[in-house]
C-alpha cells in the first residue's frame, strides 16, 4: 500500500510540473526555464572538509537532480530550442546531465552573460547583464523554450523582474535550492511567473 501511494503522490506532482510547464508555452513570447544548478559539493555544510578539486562538482544527490530535471522536461513534451549554462563546473555539468535526460544531443552553450557575477560589477550591473542576456534570448528565440541553468542570483533576479507583476514581492522572496527549477513566460508586455523555483529531484 506504502508504494501505491508513493506512486501517486509522484504521478501527481509530475502531472502538476507538466501542467506549470505546459501553461507558460504559448505562440508569442519566450518561455523561459531557470534551473538552478544541482547540489554541489560547495553547497554542502562541510564543504570546507571537502577539497578544492571537488568543491565545483555535483554530489550524488546533485547528480540525481539534475537527471530528474531533465526527465521532468521530457515527461512534458516541449522542444526545448537550446539550453545555456553558466560557466561554473557545477552548472555544467548539470546543464550536461539535464540534456542527457531530456534526449538531447550535443553539449550546453557555456555562455559568461548568464553567470551569477562577474568580476567588479555592482548590483546594478548584474541586473542590466542578465536583463539584456534575456531580452536578446527574447529575440532570438520568440514563440519557444529555452532552458537556462545557473545559480540563484540570476533566477533572483528574473523573479524581481516578473514579480513587477505578482503580489507576492520580489524574487528575494522566493527560495531558489539548488536543483530547483522556475518558469516563466516573457513576453514585450509583461513578465508572468508560471511556475515558482521547486526542487523536482530528491
Amino acid at each position: 500500500m506504502m508504494v501505491c501511494g508513493c506512486s501517486h503522490k509522484r504521478d501527481d506532482a509530475n502531472a502538476k510540473d507538466k501542467k506549470a510547464i505546459d501553461a507558460a508555452a504559448g505562440p508569442s513570447g519566450l518561455q523561459l526555464i531557470l534551473v538552478r544548478h544541482a547540489e554541489a559539493f560547495r553547497n554542502l555544510p562541510d564543504w570546507q572538509s571537502v577539497p578544492d578539486s571537488s568543491l565545483d562538482s555535483l554530489t550524488p544527490r546533485g547528480i540525481k537532480q539534475a537527471d530528474a530535471v531533465g526527465k521532468a522536461l521530457k515527461e512534458s513534451g516541449l522542444q526545448v530550442a537550446t539550453v545555456l549554462t553558466a560557466p561554473t563546473g557545477r552548472a555544467g555539468q548539470t546543464a550536461t546531465l539535464l540534456m542527457k535526460a531530456l534526449g538531447l544531443q550535443g553539449k550546453p552553450a557555456i555562455d559568461p552573460a548568464v553567470d551569477a557575477c562577474q568580476a567588479g560589477e555592482t548590483r546594478a550591473d548584474r541586473s542590466a547583464r542578465i536583463m539584456g542576456a534575456i531580452a536578446r534570448l527574447e529575440q532570438r528565440y520568440i514563440g519557444k523554450t529555452v532552458v537556462i541553468v545557473t545559480h540563484q542570483h540570476l533566477i533572483h533576479c528574473a523573479l524581481d523582474r516578473a514579480a513587477q507583476n505578482e503580489k507576492d514581492g520580489t524574487g528575494e522572496f522566493f527560495k531558489c535550492p539548488p536543483g530547483s527549477m522556475t518558469v516563466l513566460h516573457i513576453s514585450k508586455d509583461a513578465w508572468k511567473i508560471e511556475k515558482k523555483p521547486e526542487v523536482i529531484g530528491p
